[in-house]
């Protein structure tokens, strides 16, 4: 009796954090500026679209995607929204055939001139989400 009580608290505990989690990802993009607001919300889609299994939670005050580990994160900056991915390589295809956008180490800085290159994005979060699911 006493497991099956400590089993549906850790279920609501679970469940109330990650309706916090995404209350929390709705807030700070609310925050963010027009825009670059768009650009945030459709990456989140396109995140959620490519990898639904991966759990949403902020971080490092920043929206990041979990699955078995951080697969993608993403961030308003002053001048441009970033996408960060767990290495370069995961990148490195993008870098290729979009060599005019800002790249750092692992992440891609989209400024509000710039298109999202959706399929690009899409196959680097595939690749990220398959590399989890490989070192399980």
């Amino acid at each position: 009796m006493a497991d099956a009580v400590r089993i549906r608290a850790r279920t609501r505990f679970r469940r109330s954090a990650a309706m916090k989690a995404t209350g929390d990802v709705d807030r700070y993009i609310a925050g963010i500026p027009a825009p670059r607001r768009a650009k945030a919300e459709r990456l989140r889609s396109l995140i959620r679209r490519t990898a639904p299994a991966a759990a949403e939670s902020m971080r490092y005050r920043m929206p990041t995607y979990d699955l078995g580990g951080s697969v993608v994160a993403f961030a308003n900056r002053k001048r441009y929204v970033s996408l960060y991915f767990c290495s370069e390589a995961m990148i490195a295809h993008v870098k290729a055939r979009h060599p005019a956008l800002k790249y750092g180490r692992g992440c891609i800085n989209f400024a509000d001139r710039d298109a999202l290159p959706e399929r690009d994005i899409i196959r680097s979060l595939a690749m990220a989400a398959a590399f989890k699911q490989a070192r399980r």
